[in-house]
Parts: structure tokens; C-alpha cells; sequence
């Protein structure tokens, strides 16, 4: 059960990781793209480009690590709660007996109709050979 819990859960720390470095490259492509732009003629301009482009990496690195954390707390209550459960099937399968079915009568077959009725009821073909 470790085993399963380790590999599921690293999977999300990669899945965290991939949104993380996704944060990270806006930050690294914006800070090129606003050296393209040309320099910032105010410190407030300054300020304006570097604020943005920090709130859209710090974002996503939120999302990332929510992502990785909760996703690896998901599956540790997931593997452990079905084990719990496999536990308490193994112990109480002994004595637990379910109530023996109540017996059941086959319904009568249909009547089968007479050589008479079954020769009235035939259609005719459509066409002959």
C-alpha cells in the first residue's frame, strides 16, 4: 500500500511542479519581452511591469504547490481509508452470515396451443417458390 501511495503522490508532485515551472517561465518570458518593449521611462511603469508579471508567477506557483500538496493528501486518505475498509471486510466476513434467501416457486410454463390454433394463427407467404 506504500508503494501505491508513493508513486500516486509523486505523480502529483510533478503535476505541481509542471504548473510551478509554468509560473516561473511567465515570469522569465515577461521579464525578456518587457526588455524588448524598450526601458521603462518612470519607476512607476517599472513597477507597474515587474508587479505584474510577479502576481502571474507567484499565482501560479500557488496553484502548483495547492495542487501537489492536496493532491498527495487526496491519495494518503484515499489508499488508507480503502485499506481500513479491506481490514474490517476480513475481520467481520466470518461472522457476519447473510440471510438465507426465501425460496422461490418457478412460474408454470405457458400452455402451448393446440396443433389446431397454431396452424389458424400462421400467416400466409408472401410469395411461392
Amino acid at each position: 500500500m506504500a508503494l501505491k501511495i508513493l508513486v500516486v503522490s509523486i505523480l502529483w508532485y510533478i503535476v505541481g511542479m509542471i504548473i510551478v515551472f509554468i509560473g516561473a517561465a511567465i515570469a522569465g518570458v515577461g521579464a525578456i519581452a518587457t526588455q524588448l518593449e524598450g526601458p521603462a521611462t518612470s519607476p512607476e511603469e517599472a513597477f507597474g511591469r515587474l508587479a505584474g508579471l510577479f502576481l502571474a508567477a507567484l499565482a501560479f506557483v500557488i496553484i502548483g504547490a495547492l495542487v501537489a500538496g492536496l493532491g498527495a493528501l487526496a491519495t494518503m486518505v484515499k489508499f488508507t481509508v480503502e485499506e481500513a475498509v479491506e481490514e474490517v471486510r476480513r475481520e467481520l466476513a466470518p461472522q457476519y452470515q447473510p440471510p438465507p434467501a426465501p425460496p422461490t416457486s418457478a412460474p408454470p410454463p405457458p400452455p402451448r396451443p393446440s396443433e389446431e390454433e397454431s396452424v389458424e394463427q400462421r400467416p400466409e407467404p408472401a410469395f411461392e417458390f
